[in-house]
Parts: C-alpha cells; structure tokens; sequence
C-alpha cells in the first residue's frame, strides 16, 4: 500500500478505481443508477459514465456508487485515460530530521538532477 511506501505518508489513501469496479459490477443492474449496458463500451466511455454519477443521485445515495467526487482525479487527452491522482495526506513535519528526511525522499537525485525521487503517482 502507499502509505507503507513513506513514512510521510498518511493512511487512508483515497482513489477512484474501487468506486470504479464497484460501479461497472453493480450500477448496470441497479434500477437507481439508469446506466444501462456496459459490455459493448470502451473502459474509456464506462469512465465517462461514472464520472457523471452525482453525488446526489439515488444511484450514490442509496448504493455509494458516486463519481462525481473523482471529475478532478482523472484527465482525459484525445478520449483516452490521460492521467489520474490519489489523494492521500501526509503526516507533519515536526522536527528537523522529518523536514531533512522528506527533503532527502523528495529532492533531485545525484546521478539525474532532473527527476524525483518521488513516485510518478503521488
């Protein structure tokens, strides 16, 4: 998991893809959700689909399937998944050596100045 990843990183860790897995399961045979089929659609246009799920919807409401709350997590470019984020937080910083060592886990590394240490998704 990623909050074992860091010491900074605090627990939980929040992402679209299991609101996601439990829309494409569920919301076709949920009367509430009005979604209809989703066997002959791209993962692309189920995306979209749940993207558009209201959080005031009966759909959301009544079965937590809600994707609205995720529209700012995942970019799209040209119809394709583009990019997507996790939202997680990190735990203060109250000392030196947390401020150092998060500096250290953060910074350019010596051998490539111009990339992080820091993984892609965070």
């Amino acid at each position: 998991a990623l909050s074992q990843k860091g010491d900074t990183v605090q627990a939980p860790v929040f992402s679209w893809l299991a609101s996601y897995n439990q829309f494409e399961l569920q919301a076709p045979t949920l009367e509430d959700c009005h979604i209809g089929r989703l066997r002959n659609k791209t993962f692309e246009e189920k995306l979209q689909l749940f993207l558009q799920v209201e959080i005031q919807s009966p759909c959301c409401q009544k079965y937590g399937i809600c994707g609205e709350q995720f529209k700012q997590d995942i970019t799209f470019k040209e119809g394709k998944l583009y990019a997507s984020r996790l939202r997680f937080q990190h735990t203060p910083l109250r000392t030196q050596h947390d401020y150092i060592s998060c500096l250290l886990y953060t910074s350019p590394s010596p051998r490539d100045r111009q990339k992080s240490r820091m993984p892609s998704s965070a």
